[in-house]
């Protein structure tokens, strides 16, 4: 299971409308982190295409890193789940076109008999 990292069409809108304090910020970012939680749990790879730049990667908790094109090569294996995403201990920092933002997130459910977690995400967005 992928989680999008670098977010480039829907901070578009963002860029449109910019938010009038970090804590905004920070609150959008973090809706955007539970939608894409919800697109892993229900296989939308359209979701993905429209938000990963070319420039995505991901890194799991255990250090292995992930492409767009390998991320997006998901969707054929891909099988809808009811997990639970959980997004805790938010950090943003933010200058001027670039935001970061580093949370925490904790997936519940089970594969294969196991409980899968994810947590230390980061995240590198362009804003403009």
């Amino acid at each position: 299971m992928k989680i999008a990292l670098l977010l480039l069409c829907s901070l578009c809108a963002i860029a449109q409308n910019p938010p009038a304090s970090q804590q905004e910020l920070q609150k959008q970012l973090l809706e955007m982190e539970q939608k894409i939680g919800q697109a892993n749990s229900a296989c939308d790879y359209s979701y993905f295409r429209a938000i990963e730049a070319e420039e995505f990667i991901f890194t799991d908790s255990q250090g292995n890193v992930t492409t767009r094109a390998e991320d997006l090569a998901g969707e054929k294996d891909c099988k809808p789940n009811s997990d639970q995403h959980s997004i805790d201990e938010p950090r943003l920092i933010h200058d001027g076109d670039f935001a970061v933002l580093n949370a925490r997130q904790t997936i519940t459910g089970q594969r294969n008999g196991k409980d899968p977690r994810a947590d230390a995400i980061y995240r590198r967005i362009r804003m403009a």
